[in-house]
């Protein structure tokens, strides 16, 4: 984890480590995590490659998002926590 993410995530990892009742996912994932999973992921628009990489090395800013990348972002989250609870249903 770089300093900038570790500098943003310090009290929700102190929430997290105190509480035991939540988890930290970040939002970059595996590439071809589809592929690793132990059974067919649901049938949907999934983001390809491209996309979920863009959207993984997006950088921080104060900068205004374009609509857009707003809703890659927000989707690439959304499949993210999807595709962990599925290969990961335990967390």
């Amino acid at each position: 984890m770089d300093q900038n993410r570790a500098l943003r995530v310090r009290g929700f990892m102190s929430y997290v480590t105190k509480s035991k009742q939540a988890a930290y996912i970040g939002i970059q994932r595996t590439p071809g995590i589809r592929s690793l999973l132990n059974h067919p992921c649901p049938v949907g628009s999934w983001l390809t490659e491209n996309e979920a990489t863009y959207v993984s090395s997006y950088s921080t800013s104060l900068n205004c998002l374009s609509e857009q990348d707003f809703s890659l972002i927000e989707e690439h989250g959304y499949q993210t926590a999807r595709l962990t609870e599925l290969g990961f249903p335990f967390l």
